[in-house]
């Protein structure tokens, strides 16, 4: 090949790079740009106590000092499901939000127990999200609801943000036809008990759902305690098939 050919591939070479350089600076300027015109505008934290054992449509919650340290439980025979966590989020925002349920959206949901815990959900994380878009209003409110029903206690933290740019993946209430308990049960039967057996109860189970990954599936970790997770299973939310995500001992 001439020295010229050479040159000329070499010159070809630099501009195709310079090009392609240049497209990934202006689409990352560009999306750096749209999400950054979001702003968090507000931010609150509340936090209710509640009687568990008096969960119905006059239930009463009063408001307590927020606190970022996990309360310490009062009772201990308690393992909602989550339809009994739904119908508790459906009285507080009608008697303390003055909200509809149905006006927000489910970013995430999650519980955790350990391995020796009776069945049910002992606790229950949600983050949902609310878009409110009119003539004069154009903004996001993110609220993750933290619901602790062993201490009797609700807690909140919202965020708002404007102007609404979209907002986390979500989905609808509805969208989840196998709850997290039926879910729990599925991974117990394929691989959890198993699991539960070999490390003598000393572990913990994490169950997770978040809109967007995975085909918004129910993720389940089982995790010595203090460690790594061991074995880990998906469960579509809709069907309730699975997959094997992490063998346990391999």
């Amino acid at each position: 090949m001439s020295r010229r050919r050479w040159l000329l591939v070499g010159l070809g070479g630099v501009a195709l790079w310079a090009g392609m350089t240049l497209c990934c600076l202006i689409i990352t300027q560009f999306g750096s740009e749209s999400f950054s015109r979001e702003k968090l505008v507000g931010s609150s934290e509340e936090s209710y106590q509640f009687d568990p054992y008096k969960v119905s449509d006059t239930i009463f919650f009063m408001q307590v000092p927020y606190s970022e340290e996990w309360p310490t439980p009062v009772f201990t025979d308690l393992a909602w499901r989550q339809k009994d966590y739904f119908f508790l989020i459906d009285l507080f925002m009608k008697h303390t939000l003055h909200e509809n349920r149905a006006d927000w959206k489910i970013v995430d949901i999650s519980s955790g127990h350990l391995c020796s815990d009776p069945d049910g959900l002992p606790d229950l994380t949600i983050t949902i999200q609310k878009r409110v878009l009119s003539a004069n209003d154009n903004y996001r409110i993110e609220t993750l609801v933290n619901i602790l029903p062993q201490s009797g206690i609700i807690r909140l933290r919202k965020l708002e943000y404007a102007p609404d740019e979209g907002g986390y993946q979500a989905i609808h209430w509805d969208d989840i036809r196998i709850p997290a308990e039926q879910a729990l049960l599925i991974a117990e039967e394929n691989g959890g008990a198993v699991v539960r057996e070999a490390l003598n109860n000393q572990c913990r189970i994490t169950i997770s759902l978040t809109a967007g990954v995975q085909g918004n599936d129910w993720w389940i970790y089982y995790e010595p305690l203090n460690q790594p997770s061991v074995f880990e299973i998906a469960i579509d939310e809709k069907t309730g098939k699975y997959r094997i995500l992490r063998e346990f001992g391999k």
